[in-house]
């Protein structure tokens, strides 16, 4: 509809030109304009299948936040417009459709930007987006910047204890475990055990039900043989948080 279009020309001009791209910056320091602003630019995201499109309103909203000018209060309003919305929207469209991988990467490189924003990650997490950050670390991308960043959150999301809980009831810590296996990627490994290791400090039951899974523990026993002081560590440490959960029973 002509709303839709009107927008659509806006996004791809502030794209397009940084002046514009400013503009909108301190159209956001209206209250009474701001939020809406948002608001439509996001519901257009939503309403289009359009991936181009999609890829035009995440682009925006990753200049409007990684910019020299950013502050606090522009993300307090992005969120407030709904941005953990386009994030778990995107994250949806680029599954069902062929994304393109720059689409992927400005995505999960936004939740990460947002991530340490309470109001942004409860509303993430309670639909769903840990989960999709898990799926972001076995995927077969050409790129890494997917990743990277998605282990950088989920990192952020490991220390606290209620977002913990949520990852692992959604399969994610166990993913993880199962992603030790890949022992080529060294960096992996050792923030995939940090983030097992924080729920082997919080919630060391639930850990054991989840290495239940005999091959689980295996992926754990194999890390030993690894020439890294670090994954040894992490990996004993997991190891004898077991032993005792069993003694205990």
């Amino acid at each position: 509809d002509q709303k839709f279009d009107i927008l659509s020309v806006m996004v791809r001009e502030c794209r397009r030109d940084p002046e514009q791209l400013e503009l909108l910056r301190q159209v956001s320091l209206r209250d009474d304009i701001s939020v809406n602003v948002f608001e439509q630019i996001f519901k257009a995201g939503y309403a289009t299948y359009n991936l181009t499109m999609k890829s035009v309103i995440v682009e925006l909203v990753l200049c409007l936040v990684t910019s020299e000018g950013a502050e606090p209060r522009d993300f307090e309003e992005l969120v407030e417009s709904g941005v953990s919305q386009l994030t778990l929207d995107v994250f949806a469209s680029a599954k069902a459709y062929k994304a393109p991988m720059s689409l992927i990467e400005n995505t999960t490189e936004l939740v990460d930007s947002f991530i340490s924003f309470p109001a942004f990650t409860d509303e993430f997490v309670r639909r769903g987006g840990s989960k999709i950050l898990f799926g972001q670390l076995v995927a077969k991308y050409p790129s890494d910047v997917p990743k990277q960043k998605a282990m950088k959150a989920l990192r952020h999301l490991a220390q606290n204890p209620k977002y913990l809980k949520g990852m692992s009831q959604s399969g994610g810590i166990s993913a993880l475990v199962q992603g030790l296996q890949h022992t080529e990627n060294r960096e992996f490994v050792q923030d995939a055990l940090k983030i097992v290791s924080v729920l082997r400090k919080t919630n060391a039951k639930l850990l054991g039900q989840i290495m239940e899974v005999s091959s689980h523990l295996r992926h754990v026993l194999n890390l030993l043989s690894i020439d890294d002081e670090i994954i040894i560590a992490d990996s004993v440490s997991i190891l004898f948080a077991l032993v005792a959960k069993e003694k205990n029973l």
